[in-house]
This record gives C-alpha cells, structure tokens and sequence, in this order.
C-alpha cells in the first residue's frame, strides 16, 4: 500500500494549505506579541522564536497582555477568546498534521492513525479514523479567519495610545 500523500495530490495539496496558513497564523501570534510588548516586529519574532512551545507562548501572551499599557479588559477578553480559537483548531490541525495517513485498498477511503493508549502487550496502538479531503479543507476558512482577528487585534493594541489621546479610529473588534 502507497503513501496517500504521495498517491494523492489533492490530499496532498489540501495537507500543504492547512501548514502554510497554520504558520500564518503563528507569525501573527508573534505580531501579537509585539504589538503589546511595542517591540518591533524583527525584535518581537526574534524574542517570541524563542518560546518553542505553544502553552508558553500562550502564557507569554497573557502575561504580556495583563501589565501591557497598550492592553484594557476588552483587549484581555479579545485575546483569551482568541486563543481559545486557536486551541481548538489547534486540535483538529495536529491530528491533520502529526498523524500518519493510510487508506482501505478497497475503495480508497482515507483513515488517520490515531495513537491510543493499550493496557495489553502486543495490541497496535493506532485506531483508524476516517477522514476525508473535505474535512482538511474545511479547516482553511476558520485558520483564515482567525488570522483576520489577529490582524484586527494587533491594530487595535497598536492605535490604542492613538484612541487615548481623542484620535477617532475604526472600532477594529467590531464591538
């Protein structure tokens, strides 16, 4: 049995947009960052590479956010709303990502293999879990529309000091 990325372009396509925008979404994490540090933006991904994981990058974040003079409560509630996002598609990414793909020999349908935990020696510790090529896809518009709701934090924490000094600007959370 082939490899169903390699037997197919499609999946194989659809596999490589999940990971482009996925890292999208992670550099305007680091935007983020920046825009709440006012570190600027070659100082900011420099510093944020830095944290490799996803919990102490969140951490960072939050942290950065609760003593930021360029974050208030609704800037605070925008961000936990948004990382709440990105966990839950987080989910769904790494079982697309970090799980091998295989399909039946009949009829080709796709199946992840999804590590499970085994209390005997000697069972496979991989459970099949179909999937399709849609499913992969569906995931792009709400990476693509997290990523909107970054852009739209990052200048909002950007003009903050313009808002606090009676400069009109656009209401860019849409509240």
């Amino acid at each position: 049995m082939g490899n169903p990325i390699e037997d197919d372009p499609e999946l194989a396509a659809a596999v490589g947009r999940v990971a482009s925008y996925w890292a999208h979404l992670e550099h305007h994490f680091a935007s983020l960052f920046g825009a709440l540090t006012g570190l600027d933006m070659t100082m900011a991904v420099t510093v944020f590479s830095y944290f490799r994981s996803a919990r102490t990058q969140r951490d960072v974040i939050l942290s950065s956010a609760k003593v930021s003079s360029r974050s208030e409560e609704k800037t605070f509630d925008r961000i936990k709303q948004v990382l709440s996002e990105y966990d839950r598609l987080a989910a769904v990414r790494n079982a697309i990502v970090h799980t091998p793909f295989g399909y039946e020999t009949e009829g080709k349908n796709l199946y992840r293999m999804e590590r499970e935990r085994v209390s005997q020696p000697g069972v496979f510790p991989y459970k099949k879990t179909p999937f399709t090529i849609q499913e992969v896809e569906g995931l792009l518009e709400p990476i693509k529309e997290l990523i909107g709701n970054l852009r739209s934090l990052n200048l909002y924490i950007i003009e903050k000091p313009l808002r606090d000094a009676g400069v009109s600007m656009p209401d860019r959370l849409g509240d």
